[in-house]
């Protein structure tokens, strides 16, 4: 019967509008995740690729993956001799046997994997904060944290290398995708701009005249009598 099946029906209905609605909003992130990656691997230079990787990394190192740019940028100034505050970084990474010149050389998944392999040869950790924070700057003593695990790149890229080779293959598009669709929101609104336009005048006329016509004290006290009237036949047929 409908009055027992009704309330599953709706429920399996709610559930199924639910499960496509999480399908929708899983797709649009993908695309917008796809669009911020492409957009960090043309600020830092670094592939799609590796920068999936790093992002897990930073994660599995309880760091954020939104500091990923900062760090980058910090690490690149300081191969570039001096660090943000304008100090020589040549002598911090002869301390840790390094190359500025081999390590322009590499990309910055390879850069970090040898600096953080240097820095598991140091034992006096005051000395290993004072590393990093020329390297990195002021607020590079986190990167102790992704640090600590000298394998966590290679651990990270053995996770998640199938999808870092998904999103480095696919990023063009998933970009490409969601940016269309942002023209396709902004078409919708500029066609409810269109259609505002137009019903505005009619609209405020129809308003005034319900404004003018309507006496709301009235109108309230014929809504009282009628629900005393209600009142009092309910009443009535009680006592009856």
């Amino acid at each position: 019967p409908r009055s027992t099946l009704f309330p599953y029906t709706t429920l399996f209905r709610s559930a199924g509008f639910k499960s496509v609605e999480g399908i929708v909003g899983g797709i649009r992130g993908v695309l917008e995740e796809g669009l911020g990656l492409k957009a960090l691997s043309n600020i830092t230079g670094q592939s799609v690729h590796d920068i999936v990787i790093l992002r897990k990394a930073f994660e599995e190192a309880g760091m954020s993956a939104d500091s990923l740019q900062t760090q980058l940028s910090m690490l690149q100034k300081s191969l570039g001799g001096v660090n943000e505050l304008g100090e020589p970084t040549g002598k911090v990474f002869e301390r840790l046997g390094l190359d500025i010149e081999q390590l322009k050389e590499m990309n910055a998944t390879q850069q970090l994997d040898a600096i953080g392999k240097s820095l598991a040869g140091i034992s006096n950790q005051a000395e290993k904060m004072n590393i990093v924070r020329t390297i990195f700057g002021r607020g590079g003593g986190e990167m102790l944290a992704f640090f600590a695990n000298p394998r966590v790149l290679e651990e990270a890229a053995k996770e998640w290398g199938e999808l870092a080779n998904v999103m480095q293959k696919n990023v063009p598009v998933f970009a490409q995708l969601n940016i269309q669709i942002e023209k396709i929101k902004g078409k919708i609104a500029e066609t409810f701009v269109g259609l505002t336009e137009k019903i505005t005048a009619p609209l405020m006329q129809f308003l005034n005249f319900v404004r003018d016509k309507i006496d709301g004290l009235k109108l309230g006290e014929r809504i009282g009598d009628m629900l005393s009237a209600g009142f009092e036949a309910a009443k009535a047929n009680q006592l009856g």
